[in-house]
């Protein structure tokens, strides 16, 4: 009759230590930094200040106090995890596979007509270049053209 009493308040425990341990500090800087602020006083005449003002600079103190815990750090891993999901999403689409064929409900932006033809000649060009010079051939930058040993000339068209 008592066990179900003992395992109930050793529960109770161990879930009071647990969230405990997840609020408890790792990592605790606290610190303080000035400002500078200007204030008018009497005294002065200028064009800057009404009439009878001077300024006068006061640092002001700011204190900053950042605490880092495991629950903390557990909110920033899966915040990181949902980005990279969200950016591969982004990035590959999204493609349904059946046996009745393919349905593309969101393309994504590998295939996009930007990166096609902007960003993907650059890719281009730095691979002939690499090959090229593997191959010991001259690769000329303004025409972006690869003049092999043997004379064979390849290069990239411009994009349209």
């Amino acid at each position: 009759m008592a066990g179900p009493l003992i395992a109930a308040k050793a529960g109770s425990q161990i879930a009071e230590k647990a969230a405990t341990a997840l609020k408890n500090d790792l990592i605790e800087i606290k610190g303080q930094w000035f400002k500078q602020v200007m204030i008018q006083e009497g005294h002065r005449r200028s064009k800057k200040w009404p009439q009878g003002q001077k300024e006068i600079v006061q640092l002001v103190p700011i204190e900053y106090d950042v605490h880092v815990n495991p629950m903390a750090i557990g909110i920033g891993a899966a915040a990181i995890a949902v980005a990279a999901g969200a950016a591969w999403f982004l990035w590959n689409g999204l493609e349904i596979h059946s046996g009745i064929g393919n349905v593309t409900v969101f393309r994504g932006l590998k295939d996009s007509e930007y990166w096609s033809s902007r960003v993907d000649r650059r890719v281009q060009i730095a691979q002939l270049k690499r090959d090229c010079k593997h191959a010991g051939g001259k690769f000329d930058p303004k025409t972006n053209e690869c003049t092999y040993p043997s004379g064979i000339v390849e290069g990239i068209t411009e994009p349209r």
